[in-house]
């Protein structure tokens, strides 16, 4: 595509680059050296295209790049988005860095990204897996309008402990009677192991007819 004239635009390469990186996770190298490519030959780079970098080095374990990249786009003007939040989010969680991803996504209000549903759930997902739940409750206790999302993960943790579980119960009982937010085959299940850790077996199976009454097709649960 390099020696084509006229030189395909932009959003090609994106698409290209893009399937290569999703299909074969092992040849980001080769996306990036396309990529620099392109800037060698003087072919812009658009958002997306920095997303896919981005994306490219989070997956390699080189966050120190996806980051300076981040804020090499914020110099650039452009407008990041919801996506970009989210590529950089998760790999911060999953390599240990919690400080860093709630700085980042505290910060996302000064760079002026929206925050979507999804990227709180990941910021919660995130406080869960590393133990932090209270904070990932207080999190969604503030959010303007939660998500399912946002509190399955924080369920899935306090239903695991028996110690917790109460307060699964009454967090369930707050937003699902109270907002009335419609929980889905994840929230149930993790509801009916933590009646079932918790030796409350007649409870379990009782919030099962329920699930079964709400048309909710039960499924294999695994831990």
């Amino acid at each position: 595509m390099l020696i084509e004239d006229p030189t395909p635009p932009t959003h090609e390469f994106n698409h290209l680059l893009s399937s290569i990186a999703k299909t074969f996770p092992k040849t980001n190298g080769v996306v990036v050296d396309s990529y620099t490519e392109m800037l060698k030959m003087g072919i812009s780079l658009d958002l997306v295209s920095y997303n896919i970098l981005m994306k490219c080095y989070a997956d390699a374990k080189l966050m120190g790049y996806s980051l300076s990249l981040f804020g090499k786009v914020f110099k650039l003007g452009f407008q990041s988005t919801g996506f970009t939040l989210n590529t950089l989010l998760k790999p911060l969680f999953s390599s240990g860095k919690v400080v860093e991803a709630i700085q980042f996504y505290n910060s996302s209000d000064f760079y002026g990204i929206p925050s979507y549903h999804i990227s709180i759930g990941i910021l919660v997902k995130g406080l869960c897996d590393q133990g932090n739940v209270q904070t990932a409750l207080m999190c969604v206790t503030g959010s303007f309008c939660p998500h399912i999302s946002m509190l399955n993960p924080i369920f899935d943790a306090l239903c695991k402990n028996p110690d917790t579980f109460h307060q699964a119960c009454k967090l369930f009982a707050d937003f699902f009677h109270i907002v009335d937010l419609h929980g889905d085959i994840f929230t149930y299940n993790v509801l009916i192991r933590g009646y079932c850790v918790t030796n409350q077996f007649p409870k379990a199976f009782s919030l099962y007819k329920k699930v079964l009454l709400k048309e909710i097709q039960p499924n294999l649960y695994k831990q």
